[in-house]
């Protein structure tokens, strides 16, 4: 936790120099001028029962690709069914910083003497679960600002409180932790995630833990 604030920023609000040196960078990240492999682990777990499916797929600069389904290649029927959400979802990467610290962000400094933006709440249109819910949930960005072009090395988002979605599921607790580090062109890259959500839905209470981790990650080809 950050161990003391030293000024608010948003609308209306003082000029914030590295904040806003940080969102111009983030936003000229596009995923159009990235290529890479996702490789994502998401295991369900309720009472004694465990189940865990793994993916591998790959983005191309304009589409993604489904690479294996639990280490085999994928069955038609598969590739169906990620062809139709795939290409309308939210691609990761570290350009959605620009939008995440774009909201109320308040500047501290960590123990380690690192810069701490809070973000709270996160800006709207920004988490979706089921729906927007941005306001049920806020952040922090710590930041490398003594090694070159500052950018966020970390990004820890967390819900506020318990809150429903869409009236049929609790969401107990919710948290998702980001790494990001240069690529090998000195652009900041994510290059892990782990998100965590606990609570249930139709009475049935369980945990849901999904990581992330990017590889092979490249300038994409015109």
């Amino acid at each position: 936790m950050p161990r003391y604030c030293v000024i608010c920023f948003g609308a209306n609000a003082v000029t914030d120099r590295l904040r806003d040196r940080l969102i111009t960078d983030a936003r000229a990240l596009v995923p159009a001028t990235m290529s890479f492999d996702r490789a994502t682990s998401v295991t369900k777990t309720s009472g004694a029962s465990s189940e865990t499916n793994r993916r591998v797929d790959h983005w191309l600069g304009k589409a993604w690709t489904l690479v294996s389904v639990n280490g085999k290649p994928p069955a038609a029927d598969a590739i169906a069914a990620y062809a139709k959400q795939a290409n309308t979802a939210i691609v990761p990467g570290y350009y959605r910083l620009g939008l995440f610290l774009s909201g109320m962000a308040t500047k501290s400094t960590d123990a380690q003497g690192r810069i701490v933006y809070r973000i709270d709440p996160m800006p709207a249109g920004s988490v979706n679960a089921g729906g927007d819910v941005s306001n049920k949930v806020a952040a922090d960005a710590t930041v490398d600002s003594g090694s070159g072009t500052p950018f966020v090395t970390h990004l820890r988002l967390f819900a506020r409180a318990p809150f429903r979605v869409m009236l049929i599921a609790k969401i107990d607790s919710l948290e998702t932790a980001t790494d990001y580090s240069r690529g090998p062109d000195g652009y900041p890259v994510l290059v892990r995630s782990v998100n965590t959500v606990t609570g249930s839905q139709f009475g049935t209470g369980g945990t849901q833990r999904t990581e992330i981790v990017i590889t092979n990650l490249h300038p994409a080809q015109p």
